[in-house]
């Protein structure tokens, strides 16, 4: 195999590859290249991803050759975006030759990675079974990526969850759940026939791939029973399906048919307030004591530093008096939102209690969290809601 081409088209590919390789495995650490009419790369890492790059000389003799991936990386990055880049397997070895510097890498069989090529065939002979926008599909898996176990002993807790939802026309259901905090998400597809139910779990370790590389207009999801491929116009993500059961959710979620009270309020208002308490914050575990009138909300918190009171402006509707949540998960769950208008609907003190928006009638996306049973004990009388 012999190429040369163009470090500015080269190094973003390189890039992109990189976000998945595992520099401390050999199997997750590899870098495939495959010269015809075109140079293909191929990289094998937590999931396996394709790219194409235009070629600037055809090769002369087509073949595989394979590299330590973060290795390559490292060495593109150092040469000029405009200088050109030649590559040409001798023996054993890729020579990568730039200007004025020759360095000859390791290459490794071909049989260690998985053929990219033949994978890339298989969706291309696929009717996609969701065809998604990219940037309302990146944008949902960064609300819900939020609430997914980043510890958790409980596997089905460690991943994101993409269901079919008939319920809300055509789209898909993201969902994340870590012990503490379950959020869903939907998205529409402009296209999608799905011939079965959807459940498909994606590692905590691998959605953050998709945010990062998937860059044009419309992604194309593709389903079988052991594989996800993610597909752009330029790029391919080709994931390992996890056959865990995603945790059940209806046994909370129905505890909203008997919701006890509801509180409106500006987003901006209530996260000014947290954030300010957030000051006295010791750490993330701190607990923020909501109580309630009619038409106001009281936040207060005591801590080593000190203790302060919040008067937010709300509508409130129901019998709960107070409610304890983490100050810090709060303030995280209440950015994720969009809209300036939120409704908190709470069962009992010791419930779940969820945030929706106003202007999302159909609660597309949807935030539900479990209150802190033991509220601090050292809140005084100043502390409380004022009648």
């Amino acid at each position: 195999m012999k190429v040369i081409i163009n470090n500015a088209a080269l190094l973003p590919i390189i890039k992109k590859a990189a976000t998945i390789l595992n520099e401390k495995s050999m199997r997750e650490n590899l870098l495939c290249f495959t010269a015809s009419n075109h140079l293909d790369i191929y990289a094998q890492g937590i999931i396996g991803l394709s790219y194409e790059a235009i070629i600037y000389s055809l090769p002369d003799d087509p073949g595989v050759v394979v590299v330590p991936g973060t290795m390559f990386y490292k060495l593109i990055k150092t040469f000029k975006p405009e200088a050109q880049t030649l590559l040409e397997l001798k023996g054993d070895k890729l020579v990568v030759k730039c200007g004025t510097s020759s360095i000859k890498l390791p290459t490794i069989n071909p049989m260690h990675i998985e053929d990219g090529r033949a994978k890339k065939t298989d969706t291309d002979e696929l009717t996609p079974q969701f065809v998604v926008n990219t940037k309302q599909f990146s944008k949902a898996i960064k609300r819900v990526k939020y609430a997914i176990g980043q510890e958790s002993s409980l596997d089905g807790l460690n991943y994101l969850c993409l269901q079919e939802n008939p319920n809300s026309g055509p789209s898909i259901t993201l969902k994340g759940l870590n012990g503490h905090i379950f959020m869903q998400d939907n998205v529409a597809y402009s296209e999608g026939t799905p011939e079965k139910e959807i459940n498909y779990l994606i590692h905590r370790d691998k959605i953050d791939v998709i945010t990062k590389i998937m860059n044009s207009e419309e992604t194309s999801l593709y389903f079988n029973d052991k594989m996800l491929y993610v597909c752009g116009d330029d790029d391919s993500l080709i994931m390992t399906r996890a056959f865990y059961e995603f945790p059940p959710t209806d046994n909370f979620l129905s505890k909203f048919n008997e919701t006890s009270s509801e509180c409106k309020f500006k987003k901006q208002d209530m996260l000014d307030s947290l954030k300010r308490i957030q000051l006295l914050a010791t750490d993330v575990e701190n607990t923020v004591k909501l109580s309630f009138t009619k038409n106001h909300i009281q936040a207060s918190i005591v801590t080593e530093k000190g203790c302060i009171n919040e008067c937010i402006p709300c509508e409130f509707q129901g019998t709960l008096k107070s409610i304890g949540f983490k100050n810090r998960h709060l303030i995280d769950l209440l950015e994720s939102f969009t809209e300036d208008e939120l409704i908190l609907c709470m069962t009992t003190d010791e419930g779940p209690a969820k945030i929706v928006s106003t202007e999302d009638e159909t609660e597309n996306y949807l935030v539900v969290l479990m209150p802190i049973k033991e509220l601090n004990s050292e809140y005084t009388e100043e502390t409380e809601t004022e009648e």
